[in-house]
């Protein structure tokens, strides 16, 4: 319903209906959605209100780390992406690699990626 209000343009309705679902949410993939929802529409501002959210969720799992990851990533903090990335990969978590890749492009690091 969220996403619905946010295409009529209804914000503030789209927001409540936001922070309902993820409020004690451990599910990073809602913080995503929500943020990339807010990105495709030029108001990436408003979406990286949900990334920080989103870095609230203790997991130690490399999953976890991996998703932490992400944020930073889409958080242009790319130390920080890089930090929890290759914590995910020590943690046997393979979907950081790519992520990790991206992350040394953007640095400028191109024999590491």
């Amino acid at each position: 319903r969220g996403e619905t209000y946010f295409k009529l343009g209804q914000y503030d309705a789209a927001a409540e209906d936001f922070n309902s679902t993820i409020e004690n949410s451990e599910n990073y993939d809602l913080y995503f959605q929500i943020y990339e929802l807010y990105a495709g529409s030029n108001r990436e501002n408003d979406g990286t209100a949900y990334l920080q959210k989103a870095l609230e969720i203790s997991d130690s799992t490399g999953e976890g780390y991996y998703n932490r990851g992400r944020v930073y990533y889409y958080l242009k903090e790319y130390e920080k992406a890089e930090k929890e990335l290759v914590e995910a990969m020590n943690q046997d978590c393979p979907e950081a690699m790519l992520l990790l890749g991206k992350v040394y492009l953007v640095k400028k690091d191109t024999d590491s990626a």
